[in-house]
């Protein structure tokens, strides 16, 4: 097919693309460039890349025009939590006012089949794993936003036009590529310059870190085989405590640091546990994407080890 990724030089929507690309279909990545790049210089195999704000009405509607695309992917968003809250009128209109634009051009050509991302941040405070049907409740300018962008997308349905929709609330993703200070790529940077001492927010809240590349499968499959409009958790189903996450990449980077809590980074508003129910996204696609393993985390240090070295050599030059 004929496929758009918005956002897909960034974080999750880069990931998405590869594993579209190894599936063979024919992907354009839309990208303002605000914060992703593209990965796929040395490849043989890449998406033809767009450099589009989807807030252009008008570049966006000659771009649907010229492409006449089958499916969308929509992960483009202001989606650091800080940011946002720094920064509500410029995440409203992108989470909101983009999300309008993109659906509004996907039903004008007819599109057959959308992932909207959504997130986790949606659901109001729970000690268990979250259902789809649980209450929705958000308590910060991100989580608002995806909500309201939510509505949007069910809204749709009336608009004259029935396509598949997949709304996918995406728990804690981990992996390369990252383009925000999250928690995890915070902690490998410190550890990566050589901390001697790690500096990092609350440690008691549980997460459900997710591998991405197989979240990125997951979203995938589960757009594809969608019928309708329908919510779907992109979890692993499994939670940990942050601090297990943080001895887990300390294990293996073979570093002894001394973990302290820093006031600074501890946020205002904090969720003491955020974890998937993964019965519909199992029932839809026979499987759930993987926790953050020793795997996914080793991936994450070679990443900063080469780019530091990069630098490395920038500066002897």
């Amino acid at each position: 097919m004929k496929v758009f990724v918005t956002g897909g030089e960034g974080f999750i929507g880069s990931h998405v693309s590869d594993y579209l690309l190894s599936l063979g279909h024919d992907v354009v990545v839309i990208d303002n460039l605000f914060s992703g790049r593209d990965h796929w210089q040395a490849r043989e195999v890449s998406p033809e890349i767009a450099n589009v704000d989807i807030l252009d009405r008008t570049s966006l509607s000659a771009l649907f025009s010229l492409h006449m695309p089958q499916a969308v992917f929509h992960l483009a968003a202001h989606h650091y939590i800080p940011f946002c809250d720094r920064n509500p009128v410029a995440a409203y209109e992108l989470n909101v006012g983009g999300t309008l634009n993109v659906l509004y051009e996907a039903k004008r050509v007819g599109v057959e089949r959308i992932f909207f991302a959504s997130t986790a941040d949606v659901y109001a405070s729970s000690p268990r794993a979250h259902t789809e049907d649980d209450v929705v409740g958000p308590f910060t300018v991100y989580g608002l936003t995806k909500s309201i962008g939510e509505t949007i997308c069910r809204g749709a349905v009336d608009w004259g036009w029935k396509p598949n929709i997949l709304i996918g609330r995406i728990f804690n993703a981990v992996g390369t590529r990252e383009t925000n200070p999250h928690l995890v790529p915070e902690i490998v940077a410190q550890v990566a310059h050589g901390a001697t001492e790690l500096k990092v927010g609350n440690l008691l809240p549980t997460r459900d870190f997710v591998d991405l590349p197989t979240q990125a499968r997951a979203i995938v499959d589960a757009t594809l085989a969608n019928r309708g409009v329908e919510t779907v958790n992109i979890g692993s189903g499994v939670s940990v405590p942050v601090r297990r996450m943080v001895d887990m990449i300390l294990e293996e980077a073979g570093r002894d640091i001394r973990v302290t809590v820093d006031p600074a980074k501890v946020r205002a508003a904090e969720r003491s546990n955020l974890c998937a129910s993964t019965t519909r996204l199992k029932r839809l696609i026979g499987y759930a994407p993987e926790p953050a393993g020793p795997q996914t985390i080793r991936a994450i240090l070679n990443e900063a080890t080469q780019a530091n070295a990069a630098v490395s050599q920038l500066v002897c030059a």
